[in-house]
């Protein structure tokens, strides 16, 4: 019996080994620019764009006057130049399908609030269902710090969020795959000048129940009281999108779900998903995301609409 312990141990010791080695050797060899585990498996993602802007570029040491943070809604949705024009200073921590999760670990650990700052929680109905594997996967890679990293992982035991992890221990951190998309401009936003040139369907029905998960508005009333903590004020946003049955349908359900929290909290939530100010062929650059023109005439209205709560005072 002691002999088969020793050996499922010695076993056992033989594969951390080789799982350790392998992972080393599949970071550190570049092929073609990208290192060998992201050809060996294509889920692996890569280091760069703007999952790595995002935390990489926030600087500790300025104050934002608004910080946006949400999925690719706020990456796309807020233009730094327009609220400059007012005297405000924006940045947005905004990644592709960003849940209220990733946004409160990048909040409490990389992405610091100081006091005086106004926090604006982009809500995307869709980012409050699935498991963020998506999500996560991205940003452990690319994160700005080992702490943010091991955060994902404790918070979303997954083993393909371990393999994640251990590749970013094993990674060369300062090497570059993935360059910038065309359109980032500066402090997490990036433009789109196209529009949908055509009508998009406006008229796709609901064929899915929505999959509301609990624990992702958990974290967003983690947000809320984190920022307060930091003498910050708080606001939910949801932003325009063509409002098709399904998304119409989506967003009630989303609603009903948001409503308790927004009583117990007191916080305010300004919802613009369905403002009739859009037009979806030329305001919208695909079913979901604002092009230029939407995000100019939108974030015009989002500015005076802050100025008039005063929760911002425009210059």
């Amino acid at each position: 019996m002691k002999r088969i312990a020793q050996q499922s141990a010695l076993f056992g010791a033989c594969l951390i080994v080789f799982y350790a080695v392998n992972v080393w050797v599949i970071n550190r060899l570049y092929i073609s620019g990208k290192r060998a585990a992201c050809w060996v498996n294509p889920q692996f993602s890569a280091v760069g764009g703007q999952d790595f802007q995002v935390t990489h570029q926030w600087d500790s040491s300025a104050f934002y006057d608004v910080v946006v943070a949400g999925s690719s809604h706020a990456y796309r949705g807020y233009d730094p130049r327009i609220f400059a024009q007012h005297g405000l200073h924006l940045f947005t921590i905004g990644t592709g399908y960003q849940n209220t999760l990733a946004s409160y670990v990048l909040l409490k650990n990389d992405c610091r609030l100081k006091p005086g700052s106004l926090l604006i929680v982009d809500l995307y109905d869709n980012t409050f269902t699935g498991d963020g594997m998506g999500c996560f996967s991205r940003l452990i890679p690319n994160a700005a710090s080992e702490t943010t990293a091991r955060e994902f992982l404790l918070r979303v035991p997954d083993l393909r969020l371990m393999n994640a992890y251990f590749c970013y221990l094993a990674t060369d951190q300062g090497t570059i795959e993935t360059q910038l998309k065309e359109g980032y401009v500066y402090n997490g936003y990036s433009q789109n000048l196209d529009s949908a040139k055509q009508t998009l369907d406006t008229t796709a029905v609901a064929d899915e129940v929505y999959s509301f998960r609990g624990d992702y508005l958990e974290y967003l009333n983690r947000i809320i009281d984190l920022a307060r903590s930091q003498q910050c004020r708080v606001v939910l946003v949801s932003h325009p999108v063509p409002m098709s049955p399904r998304n119409l349908a989506f967003h009630q359900a989303f609603c009903i779900y948001l409503e308790p929290l927004i009583k117990q909290k007191e916080v305010r939530y300004l919802d613009f998903s369905a403002h009739n100010e859009f037009d979806p062929a030329n305001h919208f650059m695909d079913a979901n995301h604002l092009n230029q023109a939407g995000v100019d005439q939108y974030n015009a209205i989002l500015l005076d609409t802050l100025a008039s709560l005063q929760l911002i005072s425009k210059k």
